[in-house]
């Protein structure tokens, strides 16, 4: 059997304080931790993952990589933060350091100018994560499609992964996001998280809920260029861990073994150039 790579995960301790997104109280509200992890990764038949920031600072970076590091962890692959807009994105990256480290995102849903990834001097700190060979995860929704592909256009060799299908309405499939989804994956270097999927509908959900998009998506970049991911625990929120895995499980059932390889190990591990 291929191995299978959950592309996308978290892990968090409120604690920490650098979480401006949290809520206060509820199920998310806790810590979550590679020891909570491991068992429901062995259950799933998961052999590795890519745990994405939380928090837009370097020290949950840094943190994030310790427990990446931790005995239970079964993590390839990390994506980090740095504050591209700053002068010093070189120096971050020094400072993040770590031989997980993959990627970084910037929180651009979080960011009120939409327009902000196309900046002058964030276009410059994108150029520097492309010359430090990390990819680019672009955490977006609709809105921000046509700014992410301007910027991208100026930067024709550095890997993007857009992260849970850049959130679209999942009630249609709106014509701004299709043709963003065209423009996004005319790009060679560009791949798609297949990813936080039921966390962004009304319960119940069903796997027909999505098979819209994700064929749409499927068609555009192919399996080469897809990956799933959990958003684990995020996905809490719509369903235990085991539901989150067949829902992608059976979004994928009708391709063959090499496709749904590629969509659980191949594109993952290309994106983020991980060797194991």
């Amino acid at each position: 059997m291929s191995i299978r790579i959950d592309s996308h995960h978290h892990y968090w301790d409120p604690e920490r304080g650098d979480y401006p997104w949290m809520p206060s109280e509820g199920p998310l509200a806790r810590p979550y931790l590679p020891a909570d992890h491991a068992p429901l990764n062995e259950a799933a038949g998961i052999d590795g993952t890519v745990a994405v920031q939380a928090a837009p600072t370097l020290a949950e970076t840094r943190w994030l990589c310790e427990q990446a590091d931790s005995a239970r962890s079964n993590v390839v692959g990390v994506v980090g933060w740095v504050d591209l807009a700053a002068a010093d994105v070189e120096a971050q990256i020094e400072a993040i350091s770590h031989r997980l480290l993959v990627g970084v995102r910037p929180m651009l849903q979080d960011i009120d100018d939409i327009a902000w990834i196309k900046r002058p001097e964030v276009i410059d700190g994108l150029r520097a994560v492309q010359a430090a060979g990390l990819s680019f995860d672009v955490l977006i929704r609709t809105e921000h499609l046509e700014a992410v592909v301007e910027a991208l256009d100026e930067l024709p060799g550095l890997v993007a992964v857009v992260d849970h299908l850049a959130k679209p309405d999942y009630a249609r499939v709106e014509e701004a996001w299709l043709d963003g989804m065209r423009a996004l994956s005319a790009r060679e270097h560009t791949f798609i998280k297949i990813s936080g999927l039921a966390t962004e509908v009304e319960a119940p959900w069903r796997p027909a809920s999505f098979s819209r998009h994700t064929e749409a998506v499927l068609d555009l970049f192919g399996p080469r260029r897809s990956m799933v991911g959990t958003d684990w625990p995020v996905s809490l929120l719509a369903g235990a861990h085991a539901e989150t895995v067949a829902l992608l499980d059976q979004l994928t059932a009708h391709l063959t073994d090499d496709e749904r390889s590629s969509l659980w190990a191949g594109a993952c591990l290309r994106a983020y150039n991980i060797d194991i």
